[in-house]
């Protein structure tokens, strides 16, 4: 079996190093108002899917507005209730602690206290009962955040977890890669 072997072009060199400093000032530019626009078909199906393996209710991408966090992408019909209008604080809850760290996090239900940091709850007029978060990393630069959430149902078991905290940072990885797929094949003028 022949193995595919790349051997670095030394006349690219330049451009590779321009490459390297444009890339994560691309991902610094992004931001509440045009994650989306990075969201194209295929990171949706993989974000839809994220949603019906882990068994949540809603996928949401948190991105950065000024001093807040707002929603940039829902994975739950209609997505103009929070689309560019739920906003979580950018200094306390969860959205902001996993931001800030970079690391996966999945409070128990009731240390959420998500009433104190984000208006999503009061515009989907349904009950959080577990919310686990990710961050959103681009050429090592955080983005946003995603976030699966459950809401309080008839049948629910209130013991219920969230799905495992690699499970859902695999899913933010994943999706952080194929943004960056996006913005590399962009900045090369494969993409218009």
């Amino acid at each position: 079996m022949d193995r595919l072997v790349i051997v670095p072009d030394d006349e690219m060199e330049a451009v590779s190093l321009k490459l390297r400093s444009q890339l994560p000032a691309l991902a610094r530019a992004l931001c509440a108002e045009n994650l989306s626009d990075v969201i194209d078909h295929a990171v949706a199906r993989i974000l839809h899917r994220g949603v019906e393996r882990t068994g949540f209710d809603e996928l949401i991408v948190w991105g950065k507005s000024g001093r807040r966090f707002l929603v940039a992408w829902s994975s739950l019909a209609p997505e103009d209730e929070v689309v560019g209008i739920a906003s979580a604080d950018g200094m306390e809850g969860l959205v902001a602690r996993v931001f800030r760290s970079e690391r996966s996090e999945s409070p128990p239900g009731g240390e959420l206290d998500m009433d104190e940091w984000s208006s999503f709850p009061g515009l989907r007029g349904r009950l959080v009962v577990s919310m686990t978060a990710s961050p959103l990393v681009l050429f090592d630069t955080a983005v946003g955040v995603l976030s699966l959430s459950r809401y309080q149902s008839a049948g629910l078991d209130a013991s219920v977890t969230g799905p495992d905290l690699s499970d859902v940072a695999e899913l933010a990885l994943l999706t952080s890669r194929l943004i960056e797929d996006q913005l590399i094949r962009a900045a090369i003028g494969l993409k218009q």
